[in-house]
């Protein structure tokens, strides 16, 4: 099994348990994986999946940590304005 399916597994599962959270940080996890193979869409999307777990538990710290990476992997993907 791949690292990058091990941690759609594993979000998956937390989510399915409430365990909000942990999936989001699995889910930054996932991002930066993508984000170091190239795949800078998909990081970004990943990216914005975890910010939006974070701020439904209202864990702000992770939501930013999840909007940074997401904003790092626009600039990488040549979303300049989507960056900002």
């Amino acid at each position: 099994m791949s690292p990058e399916r091990l941690l759609r597994d594993v979000a998956g599962a937390l989510l399915r348990r409430q365990a909000v959270a942990p999936a989001a940080q699995a889910l930054v996890s996932l991002g930066r994986l993508l984000l170091e193979r190239g795949r800078a869409l998909d990081a970004e999307r990943a990216f914005d999946e975890a910010a939006l777990h974070a701020q439904s538990v209202k864990d702000q710290a992770l939501s930013l940590s999840a909007r940074i990476w997401q904003a790092a992997a626009r600039t990488d993907a040549g979303q300049l304005t989507a960056a900002e």
